[in-house]
C-alpha cells in the first residue's frame, strides 16, 4: 500500500444520530494498514481507539528537532509542534 497523509489531513468521518465529525491524520506519514474491522464493526472506533478500534497504521520517527525540544515543552506545544512536522 502506497497511500501518504500529511498531518491534519481528512482521513475519515464519524457520524451519529445529532452529529457529524471528521477525522483528521495525527501524523505525516505512509499509510501502512487501515482497519478494515471499522467497516463492520464500527463501535470499535469508541470502544479501543488505540488498539482495535485504530482507523490507520502509519509509523513515524519523530524529528531531531522535536525530541530535543520535548524537554523543554508542556504536552501542549508538544502536540502542536507533532501537528507542523
Amino acid at each position: 500500500m502506497q497511500i501518504d497523509q500529511h498531518s491534519t489531513d481528512l482521513i475519515g468521518a464519524v457520524e451519529s444520530v445529532k452529529a457529524a465529525s471528521d477525522i483528521y491524520a495525527p501524523v505525516s506519514g505512509e499509510v501502512k494498514e487501515i482497519n478494515e474491522k471499522l467497516n463492520s464493526e464500527p463501535g470499535l472506533l469508541n470502544k479501543d481507539p488505540e488498539g482495535d478500534g485504530m482507523s490507520t497504521v502509519t509509523p513515524k520517527a519523530p524529528s531531531p528537532h522535536l525530541i530535543h525540544s520535548c524537554s523543554h515543552q508542556s504536552p501542549g506545544e508538544l502536540y502542536r509542534m507533532a501537528l507542523q512536522n
